[in-house]
C-alpha cells in the first residue's frame, strides 16, 4: 500500500489508458482542461486504509497555448514529512491520434506517459499499476470543484473498487457551492472566510465545515 500511495501522488493528473473512452474534440479537450488554469488546487483525500493526503496543483499553459504543464506539490520525503515540488507533467494534443496525452515525472524517479480521456467536463487518467487497470478521476462539481477518486472501474464505468477518495477545490472556494454539489449537512465539505456569524451552513455547525476567522487561513480545505 505504501508503493501505491507514492504512485498516487506522483500521477494525480495523469495516466496511462486502456478502457475505451467517447471520442472528443481537440475543443472539447482543451474545454475540460482551461477550467483548471489560474486555480491554486488543493487535494485532500483519504486512502481506504484511512490515511490522508494532501497537494497542491497548479497548471498553465506553454508552448503557445499547445500544452498544460502540471506541477504538483506535496509531501517529497520517503519517511516523515517534507513539503515541496513533487512531479511536474504535460499534456498535450497528439494529432496523429486525435487525443490527449501526457508525460509525467517525479522527485523519486518515477515517469508515466499515456492518454487523457474526457467525458462532458469530468477528467480521467487511465494507467496500470501492480498488473491492474486502474483509473484517477477528476469528477466536476462545478468550476471551482471536483470529486477525486483513484480505483478500479468496470467497462461501462462502473466503480468496483475505491483505493482513494476527496476533494479538490480552488482556493476560498464557498462551502455554499459545495453545499450545492454535494448536498447540505455533509462532512464532505470546505470552509469559507465570510461564514455567517451564527456559525452555520447550510444548517451545518460551522465547526464541522473546519471555517476558521484567521485572514492567513486562505486555502480551502476538504474535510471527510
Amino acid at each position: 500500500m505504501n508503493s501505491l500511495k507514492k504512485t498516487i501522488g506522483v500521477i494525480c493528473l495523469t495516466i496511462f489508458a486502456f478502457t475505451t473512452s467517447a471520442q472528443v474534440s481537440k475543443e472539447h479537450a482543451f474545454q475540460a482542461m482551461d477550467n483548471l488554469i489560474g486555480g491554486e488546487w488543493h487535494l485532500k483525500a483519504q486512502f481506504s486504509a484511512e490515511s490522508a493526503m494532501e497537494q497542491d496543483i497548479k497548471v498553465t499553459k506553454i508552448l503557445n497555448g499547445s500544452t498544460y504543464l502540471v506541477e504538483t506539490s506535496g509531501n517529497i520525503a520517503s519517511t516523515g514529512h517534507r513539503y515541496g515540488l513533487r512531479n511536474q507533467g504535460m499534456r498535450g494534443w497528439s494529432k496523429e491520434f486525435s487525443k490527449m496525452e501526457f508525460v509525467e515525472a517525479d522527485v523519486f524517479g518515477g515517469f508515466v506517459t499515456g492518454e487523457v480521456a474526457i467525458e462532458g467536463m469530468d477528467i480521467l487518467y487511465h494507467y496500470v499499476y501492480a498488473g491492474q487497470n486502474m483509473t484517477d478521476a477528476w469528477i466536476y462539481k462545478g468550476p471551482n470543484m471536483y470529486e477525486f477518486i483513484v480505483g478500479v472501474r468496470n467497462d461501462r464505468g462502473q466503480w468496483i473498487e475505491m483505493e482513494l477518495n476527496g476533494i479538490v477545490t480552488d482556493d476560498c472556494f464557498s462551502a455554499l457551492e459545495c453545499c450545492s454539489a454535494f448536498g447540505c449537512g455533509i462532512q464532505r465539505s470546505v470552509p469559507r472566510l465570510d461564514a455567517p456569524s451564527n456559525g452555520f451552513l447550510c444548517g451545518t455547525p460551522a465547526a464541522a465545515w473546519g471555517y476558521s476567522d484567521d485572514p492567513s487561513a486562505r486555502r480551502c480545505r476538504a474535510l471527510h
